[in-house]
């Protein structure tokens, strides 16, 4: 027709063809046309490390697991599952942190993509305060040297002797020996 103009806009180069690709895509992944698989590499074998394996009640420890992936293909990154054999022993959080809750031994497990490691933990009382045994100590004269020893059972030597209460006498200390 004479007269008449039609004009076409068409973006085209780099910007335009950019701003249809995340369209593209999403189309295609909602067609099924395009997938996306996670590389998952299968666990050989989980070791688990705890620095103390003997705890006092009340104490706590971190145990550490490490996952390795088959065929030597260094560490798999997966998620790992703790688990005690005995919670009335000690219990573990999900992030490895170890709980002594009374005495006895279990064990502490980690599992990852079918495999697990295993710790054995030892859970002891606290050993008991020493209890002094001197009922009493030689009187001493002014301006004479004096030595007194002073003795003790139970709890963990070697003692630590410290006054309580109160000071001794100008001239006097304790020590160890």
């Amino acid at each position: 027709m004479a007269g008449h103009q039609s004009t076409s806009h068409r973006r085209s180069g780099p910007i335009g063809g950019l701003l249809w690709l995340p369209v593209a895509l999403l189309a295609a992944v909602l067609l099924g046309l395009a997938s996306c698989d996670a590389v998952i590499m299968e666990v050989e074998r989980v070791e688990v490390s705890l620095s103390t394996p003997t705890l006092t009640v009340g104490e706590e420890a971190q145990a550490r697991a490490q996952v390795f992936a088959s065929g030597g293909g260094g560490s798999a990154n997966h998620s790992v599952q703790w688990t005690s054999e005995r919670p009335s022993v000690a219990t573990v959080s999900s992030d490895g942190w170890i709980t002594a809750v009374s005495p006895g031994e279990t064990r502490i497990a980690a599992s990852a993509g079918g495999s697990h490691g295993m710790v054995t933990v030892r859970v002891e009382l606290p050993p008991e305060p020493p209890e002094i045994t001197t009922s009493s100590l030689p009187d001493g004269t002014v301006d004479e040297s004096y030595s007194a020893t002073l003795q003790a059972s139970g709890g963990e030597a070697p003692y630590r002797w410290t006054l309580a209460s109160g000071s001794l006498p100008v001239g006097l200390s304790l020590s160890t020996g």
